[in-house]
């Protein structure tokens, strides 16, 4: 059997289709293509739960040719939009599994979960209904085996030399550190959350993080990113009249498993509902994510700790980034004294 995953979105929407792909490869023991796009491709490169990952950046229409070379027995498309609906029913494959709309209801070739129509559904994270639409190939077959899968195994994987290159940045950042130091990841970027703090409320609680006792506060950047947080925080320096200890700075480049080999390093990380805090969750590192109430039910992580933000960025107070700050930092020291 083949079946064709369609899935093709930011960091955070691809991680929550690794544990679908997974239970998809393993509960059915089947050929897996993904069609995706260059994020996508990048995360699943060292897995061996896909046999293959195409960047169709999106464009259905035009990779026609590739999809009827597979004849695909199935294709699972996790967004049922007409501009990718029709292509794909031009298309030889089989049968399309997709989430029920106008367009697909009506289509002999496609079976349909309908996650707008029934309670059950509007209820569930976005990863439980991709998994929804990979139990649609086989209900009874889906539901034998699903309880027991481990999935340890559906994690991004990085090489050796990546983490070796992670491991020699830290180690020569930390020579002078205490050796039971805890590494904590803070992310103050994100470019589709509305519920997230002003960078400069996140430099405060970055500076904050430095002044615990054991803490070492490290922050990843990118080309797009890195020169306007330096800027940021040489601006707090000056404002604030002090320098920030022990931070870390780790200047990546755009690839998401130098990122990801970075956090397997990490004791926590602390972020936005964005695509960092859920690399953070596949990979089980400890998170607390500054969330809206709805993402803590969308969204949601493995840690399931959250401090919830009553408002969007723009309408936070100050009252508000205070006590966010202050709850976060109350809930990261309760954590590492459990832990110690």
């Amino acid at each position: 059997m083949k079946v064709g995953y369609i899935h093709f979105y930011g960091l955070g929407d691809n991680i929550f289709a690794l544990e679908p792909l997974f239970a998809l490869k393993t509960i059915f023991n089947c050929e897996v293509i993904v069609f995706g796009n260059a994020m996508m491709q990048n995360l699943l490169l060292h897995c061996d739960f896909v046999d293959c990952v195409h960047d169709i950046n999106g464009d259905i229409a035009s990779h026609i040719d590739l999809f009827n070379s597979y004849h695909l027995d199935y294709a699972i498309l996790t967004n049922c939009k007409r501009c990718y609906l029709y292509p794909l029913q031009k298309s030889n494959v089989k049968t399309i599994i997709t989430t029920t709309k106008i367009p697909s209801l009506f289509s002999l070739r496609c079976k349909t979960i309908p996650i707008h129509l029934m309670p059950k559904y509007r209820n569930m994270t976005r990863y439980e209904l991709s998994l929804s639409l990979v139990r649609k190939i086989n209900p009874k077959l889906f539901d034998s085996k699903i309880k027991t899968l481990c999935f340890d195994d559906a994690k991004v994987k990085t090489t050796l030399e990546q983490k070796e290159k992670i491991q020699s940045f830290i180690t020569n950042h930390t020579k002078t550190k205490e050796k039971n130091s805890k590494l904590i990841l803070i992310n103050p970027f994100s470019n589709t959350a509305t519920h997230t703090l002003p960078l400069e409320a996140y430099i405060e609680l970055i500076a904050n993080i430095g002044n615990m006792r054991n803490c070492i506060p490290v922050v990843a950047t990118y080309p797009y990113i890195h020169e306007h947080f330096l800027h940021a925080l040489s601006a707090w320096k000056n404002t604030n009249q002090q320098e920030i200890p022990n931070l870390i700075i780790f200047p990546n480049d755009n690839d998401i498993l130098n990122l990801a080999a970075l956090i397997e390093q990490m004791d926590y990380v602390i972020s936005p509902s964005t695509g960092t805090i859920h690399l953070a969750s596949n990979l089980c590192i400890p998170t607390i994510g500054l969330f809206s109430q709805y993402d803590t039910k969308k969204w949601g992580t493995k840690s399931k700790q959250y401090v919830i933000l009553p408002h969007e960025k723009t309408l936070m107070s100050k009252d508000n980034i205070k006590h966010a700050i202050k709850q976060t930092l109350h809930m990261l020291q309760t954590n590492l004294q459990d832990s110690n």
